[in-house]
């Protein structure tokens, strides 16, 4: 099972200690409060009555409720949630058992694809740059070689990035994010992974060198295929720096077979590059140049590299 594997058993094994301390904290507060045990003694036998008699439960659900408002009373003279004694699963769709009708729920999809972001660093990276954080002021308000403010031309950028954060789900399409080294799209597609991961969507960030890498592996038996897998099932797919893998015939390959498989399903993908829409013509044949601008929305960054700006601007009070 590889990835996949290990994901589940950390999920299980955290799933497993999470109900273990559900259990000890509920047996404290039954234990030290001997009222709080008798009310839910009460209502336990109210039901186990009316099971061994063949009571209908809508025969008995007016006691219940009754002996259920007493405890929840009881629970809150004391300081409790009204609901601690009952476990509440952190997914309620499996119950934290991480698979749903027969499939694997989201709650463990994403926990599999965390098991990424840990190893890559995205985790930390996009609590840093986000939308909230995103900050337009560091654009020069001047004319961009392309006749227009860059300060509103990365505002624009931004807007449009955080719709297709919001929507790409229910109005399908892809993302292109390009322009010269330095220029806040790496920025832009961690906004994206960050707002799309808060909505609750499976997200899967990859460098175009790192796909391809990962993928190579798993071709000569050094790695297993789950990662292709993740590739393909994830709701959205960020591949940053798209250009930047060993341009060989069994990258173009499976970068097409990526890109065919997923636009099939039509689940969306965000590319960043530093190419220009000739040079990713000139480097990619026509399936692979076909599939990157089909359904796409292009965004071009504006300005100079903000980086290099940044680092050499003087601090001043």
């Amino acid at each position: 099972m590889g990835m996949i594997g290990d994901a589940k058993r950390k999920y299980d094994l955290k799933a497993g200690e999470r109900k273990i301390d559900f259990e000890n904290k509920r047996r404290k507060i039954i234990r030290e409060n001997p009222d709080i045990a008798a009310a839910l003694k009460e209502l336990n036998n109210l039901w186990a009555k009316a099971l061994e008699k063949g009571i209908p439960p809508e025969q008995t659900e007016s006691a219940a409720k009754k002996l259920t408002a007493a405890l929840e009373g009881l629970l809150a003279q004391k300081g409790y949630e009204k609901d601690c004694l009952n476990y509440r699963p952190l997914c309620p769709k499996c119950s934290d058992s991480g698979y749903s009708e027969g499939k694997m729920c989201s709650c463990l999809a994403q926990f599999v694809l965390n098991e990424c972001y840990a190893a890559s660093g995205i985790s930390q990276i996009i609590k840093r740059e986000n939308f909230d954080s995103f900050d337009e002021s560091v654009f020069s308000a001047s004319p961009d070689d392309e006749n227009g403010n860059q300060a509103e031309l990365a505002r624009r950028a931004r807007n449009t990035c955080l719709q297709f954060a919001e929507e790409f789900d229910r109005n399908y399409s892809n993302l292109l994010i390009r322009g010269k080294t330095g220029t806040g799209k790496s920025f832009l597609t961690h906004c994206i992974a960050k707002a799309a991961i808060d909505r609750g969507k499976t997200v899967l960030y990859v460098t175009g060198y790192g796909m391809i890498d990962a993928l190579t592996k798993s071709a000569v038996g050094e790695a297993d295929d789950s990662f292709y897998e993740n590739l393909i099932s994830c709701d959205l797919l960020i591949i940053d720096d798209l250009g930047t893998e060993r341009q060989t015939d069994f990258s173009e390959n499976m970068l097409y077979k990526v890109l065919n498989e997923r636009m099939n399903s039509l689940k969306p993908i965000v590319f960043s590059t530093n190419l220009t829409v000739r040079e990713i013509n000139e480097i990619y044949d026509e399936r692979v140049t076909s599939r990157i601008f089909s359904v796409t929305k292009g965004i071009n960054m504006p300005g100079r590299d903000l980086r290099y700006l940044l680092k050499n601007t003087p601090i001043t009070e």
